[in-house]
């Protein structure tokens, strides 16, 4: 389904492209220059439409895009939107009852793994200190 919008878009924005392309003249050349001075003035009109061309197709495509997800967020917000939004209220709902039924089994399970780390930690540090007095001598 991703595929096929993303495919649909980038027809859209080529077809946009070609159409533009073919309704403007970036030069109106009579034909080819006879002077240094010509060829000098049509390279300045190239470079100098070229950046102006590309800020246009931008703002296009901008505007293209725009216009796609202004009409995605409308058919997701009148179609789907709302049986999406209760599906995922139904799913909170049933792991939130999950978690209150476990929570006392947690905290359990985790007093019991603090009082594991309390014994555990005199003897790590211990053993620490031990391998760096041996690292020194």
């Amino acid at each position: 389904m991703k595929k096929y919008f993303l495919i649909i878009f980038c027809f859209i924005i080529f077809l946009s492209f070609c159409f533009d392309f073919s309704s403007r003249k970036i030069l109106a050349v009579s034909g080819a220059p006879e002077t240094i001075e010509e060829s000098q003035t049509i390279v300045e009109k190239i470079l100098n439409a070229f950046p102006n061309f590309f800020k246009e197709a931008w703002n296009q495509v901008k505007d293209i895009f725009k216009r796609f997800l202004e009409w995605l967020k409308n058919f997701y917000n009148n179609s789907i939107g709302s049986h999406i939004n209760n599906l995922w209220d139904k799913i909170k709902d049933v792991f939130n009852r999950e978690v209150e039924t476990r929570k006392p089994d947690i905290e359990n399970e985790f007093e019991k793994e603090k009082q594991e780390l309390k014994e555990e930690v005199p003897k790590t540090t211990q053993n620490l200190w031990q391998r760096f007095l041996e690292l020194i001598r």
